[in-house]
This record gives structure tokens, sequence and C-alpha cells, in this order.
């Protein structure tokens, strides 16, 4: 689900027409991929002043700080190519489910419908999910899993009545897995979606194979003010933290509950962090919250480096050809460093390249901060011909003990 920084229509396949899916696929299947693409060209042409603002004349983008240094990480690319039918997938949040078990959550995810194994025969399905046995990406194992019903691959998170969810992050707390959603409607205005709300499921039975697990749904209040909280989730002492983002808008706020609250899946009084004014229960909000950050994304993530003594956020700077880029905060609430680029992805140099979803995964192993990002294109016939794009990318990191004073 391309979101840079909005997110993509959020379609289920793609078109007949494009030889992507059988007849058989529903008639919301049937025009989502043309949401999903003609999202991607209006948000290219809103968001291209923001996404060259600092770029040179010559594209090569602006200096790159040398705080963090990257490698590419070709032996963990494999991970995700290593399932013939699970054809490539965006978002890639990931969460520690212990006993060397990583959840991957993903968005918009082709599946093979046939032996050839190809994206031409597939569907592209609103979400899907996998289990990573082993922490170094490089050595470990991985199970993909979506429904199916008869035969046709459907979202692991099932929507209704015209809706779908995408992925965002989640947390395990004592004895339950929560994972939190992004909800999404189809409309005949605008870009032809919006995002409506969001929601939480909890997994009581997280320790089980996704194929056995019960998705249970929790009630949330509405989402006031277009925050979604859906990007990193985090505990800190005795709470829970979200951080939120705002559509439309490139604004971040964090917004948390009590651990006790979360542990009786009652999430009913969220306090958004305001500032001056400190934590305001919702209900109390007269104004949208006061924001972390004005130049956000959709999906990052923030963790915190014990060598840094810090917090560290990752997302893309800017919307189609982009940096990777990072923040630091000594607490979660701030202040956080203006937004710094330090890697250009090697896609970078491809004309009508999208890049997207820059996120750590500070559980995994295998280097001092492991990375990864997506790519997309604008032409569907692009991505269904190009196997390499569309999958998640890895990258070893390390941060750098003596950058440049202006880092």
């Amino acid at each position: 689900m391309f979101r840079a920084p909005r997110r993509k229509s959020g379609a289920s396949t793609a078109s007949s027409a494009k030889g992507c899916i059988r007849p058989e696929v529903s008639r919301q299947a049937l025009v989502s991929i043309k949401l999903f693409y003609s999202a991607c060209q209006l948000l290219f042409s809103l968001l291209l002043l923001t996404a060259l603002a600092g770029r040179c004349q010559d594209g090569s983008g602006p200096k790159l700080s040398n705080f963090i240094r990257v490698e590419a990480w070709p032996e963990a690319d494999k991970l995700f190519h290593s399932n013939s039918n699970w054809l490539g997938g965006d978002d890639a949040y990931s969460i520690d489910l212990g006993d060397q078990r990583v959840l991957w959550l993903f968005g918009d995810s082709f599946i093979a419908t046939s032996s050839s194994h190809t994206r031409k025969q597939s569907v592209l399905v609103n979400n899907s999910v996998a289990i990573e046995s082993g922490y170094d990406p490089s050595h470990a194992s991985i199970q993909f899993y979506w429904r199916t019903q008869n035969g046709k691959p459907l979202s692991f998170f099932p929507g209704n009545q015209g809706t779908w969810y995408w992925p965002g992050h989640g947390i395990v707390v004592r004895d339950k897995l929560f994972i939190f959603l992004i909800t999404v409607r189809e409309t005949h205005e605008g870009l032809g979606f919006e995002l409506t709300g969001w929601a939480i499921v909890a997994v009581p039975n997280f320790r089980s194979p996704p194929s056995q697990w019960e998705l249970r749904f929790v009630q949330t209040p509405a989402s006031k003010f277009h925050f979604f909280p859906s990007g990193p989730i985090l505990r800190a002492s005795d709470f829970i933290y979200a951080f939120s983002y705002q559509d439309p808008g490139f604004n971040i706020s964090l917004v948390r509950w009590p651990v006790a609250d979360v542990e009786n899946e009652d999430f009913s009084r969220p306090e958004w962090w305001n500032g001056k004014a400190g934590w305001v229960l919702q209900k109390d909000l007269g104004q949208a919250p006061a924001k972390l950050a004005g130049d956000g994304q959709a999906e990052f993530t923030v963790s915190y480096q014990p060598d840094l003594k810090q917090f560290l956020m990752i997302q893309v700077d800017g919307a189609g050809r982009a940096d990777i880029a990072f923040r630091r905060a000594d607490a979660l609430t701030g202040p956080w460093t203006p937004l710094q680029a330090f890697y250009r992805p090697t896609e970078y140099q491809i004309p009508d390249i999208m890049i997207y979803a820059a996120k750590a995964h500070p559980e995994l192993r295998g280097s001092q901060l492991v990375l990864t990002y997506a790519t997309n294109k604008f032409k569907l016939q692009e991505v269904l011909a190009t196997p390499d794009l569309y999958y998640p990318r890895f990258l070893k990191a390390s941060v750098n003990p003596k950058p440049q004073s202006h880092d």
C-alpha cells in the first residue's frame, strides 16, 4: 500500500484486463487496481514539490548524513523470495513474538493463483502476514499466511461491507498480541478511497501458527481530528504508546494507554501528548493534539537505541524518489531533531520509482541496526514484469561513533 506520505488505494486485486485475476473475483477486486494506480498518479502530482524540496537539479538529491552507515544485505533479501506463492508485499512492520519468532505484517500482497508463480497470474490481497523463525534474516526461515475461500486467496485480516484493513504495528502485552489496523473504505469521490478509522485485533493464542489464530476485534474510540494510531507501538514504564499519523496532513502525534487497561482490552480512554499541557484525555481535547513532527509519513518506526541512549525514528524523506532519513529524541514526546536523510537506495535513479515504508527492526540480529524499505512503480505493467520490485529490501546499518558535526 503505497503511502508516501498518504496511503494509496487499497484494493484487493488487479483488473482482468491486466491479466492479474480470474473472472470470478468480486467487483471491489476488479476496480481496486485502478484506484491504486490513479491514486498513485494523483499523489505524485500533489506531492511533487514536497518530494523535490531540497533536491539538486541533477536529481542527485541533498547531502546525506553519515550518522548512520548503511550497506545492502542481499543475503537477507532472499528471505522474502523464499515462497513461490507469495510474490511481494509492502508495509513490512515486524513484532517480536519471543522464542525466535518474528511476526511480519504486510499490506497489499501478490498471491500466485497458478503454477506459473508470476504476478500476471496472481491476486493482490489487502494484507498478509508471515512468521520468521530466527532473528537473523540472512539465516532464518519464513512462512507466509493468508486466508482462502474456495481456493481463492483472501486477506488475512478480513474486511466487510466495502471496507478493508491495512496493517500498522503491534505489541505483545502479557499473554496477548495486539495488532493495530487502519480501516479503509471505497468511495466514489476524490482518490476513490478514504481512511475511515482504526481497529485493534487481540490474538490470545499468538504462539500458535497464524492459520490457527483467534482474531478478536476489540472496541476502539472514534478517530478524532483524523489521527490514526497505527504507527510504532512501544511500551515505556506503565504505558503503551502509539505514534499516530494525521490524514490528511503530515503531522505525527503520540497517544498512550495504561498497561493495565490494555491487558483488559480497554482502549476507551486514550491520552494524547499535548505539549505544554502534558497528557490530555481524548474526551477533553478541544483541538488536534500537539504535533511531534510536521513532515511525517504514514509508515515509520521508533525504537530505543541503547548505544545512543536515545529514541531513533526512521522514515523516508519525501514522495516518489526518496531517501531514507532519521530523527532523534531523548524522550518519546521529543523534542525530535529535524529530519535528516542518510541513505539513498540503489533504486533511486529508476524512472518513476516510489521508495517508501522505511523501517527499523530492533528485534532482528545480524547488524547493529536492521532496516527495510519498499519499492513500487506508477505503471502496473512494470510492477508485474519486474520481480525485484515490491519486495521489502533489507539493509545492514550501524551508528557512526564519529559523525560529522552537523549530524
